[in-house]
Order: structure tokens, then sequence, then C-alpha cells
């Protein structure tokens, strides 16, 4: 679509690069990037192995299991999730495990993308290039 259409502004009508186009995903990125500065790889490569994780203990369940999963973990979130310290989350299917708050993102936003991808921007969680990474490793995996 890039090689069709540019965008105006109508007021002088200068004309701005398909490529600052930001779809919501994206934006959620690079607000996640800036943050997160140079260790934004780093972040991926650990929330990616997370989910790859996830999605394994994910593939053992049905889609009920995991679409209630999304929605504890929504109602968790509600309260905010720590990132840093030892603070840790436990889920009602796994009730022997803690999981980090990274652990716990990660888990969140899996099991959003499997039981609700048409809301999965709406849980506002920047993990789409960790979610990427997840995904191929798991497809290799099979």
């Amino acid at each position: 679509m890039k090689d069709f259409f540019t965008i105006t502004n109508a007021a002088d009508g200068a004309s701005k690069v398909d490529e600052e186009i930001e779809t919501e995903a994206d934006r959620q990125q690079r607000k996640f990037d800036e943050c997160h500065g140079k260790n934004d790889d780093m972040v991926n490569m650990m929330m990616s192995q997370y989910m790859l994780a996830a999605l394994m203990d994910f593939d053992k369940m049905d889609y009920e299991q995991v679409k209630e999963i999304s929605r504890e973990c929504a109602f968790t979130g509600m309260n905010g999730i720590s990132v840093s310290g030892d603070k840790t989350y436990t889920l009602k299917a796994f009730p022997s495990k803690k999981f980090s708050g990274y652990e716990f993102l990660a888990y969140y936003y899996v099991s959003w993308a499997i039981a609700e991808p048409e809301h999965l921007l709406d849980t506002g969680l920047p993990f789409h290039k960790a979610y990427s990474m997840a995904r191929q490793m798991w497809e290799k995996r099979k």
C-alpha cells in the first residue's frame, strides 16, 4: 500500500512519506524501545523466551482455558505489573508457579494473542517483536 499512497497536510500542501505512518502496534513498540534504550534487544530476547514457554504451555490447553488465563491476566494487570524487584505473580492454571513481572507479561501477551487476537492492541503491551520471535522459534519446533 505504501507504493500507492501519500498523506498530504491540507493546511500547507506538504506531503509526508508513508514510512512516517505508524500502526498502533508500531507506536507501542516504539515507546517501549525508547524507554528501554539499548536494552530493548536484550528485553525482546528475554521476552521471546518467556513467550516460547507460554506457547508450549498453552499448546497443552484448549481455547477456553487459554481464554480464562487471558482474562485472569487482564484482571491482575489492572493493578499494574512490576518488572523490577522481587514481586511475583500467580495464575490459577499454574498453581505451583511464581511468575516474575516480565514472565507474567509474556503469558499475558501470548494468552491474548491466542484467545483475543482482535483485542491484542487493547492490552497496551508493546511486545510485538518478542512475540514474532517466539512464534518463529515455535514454528521451527514443530
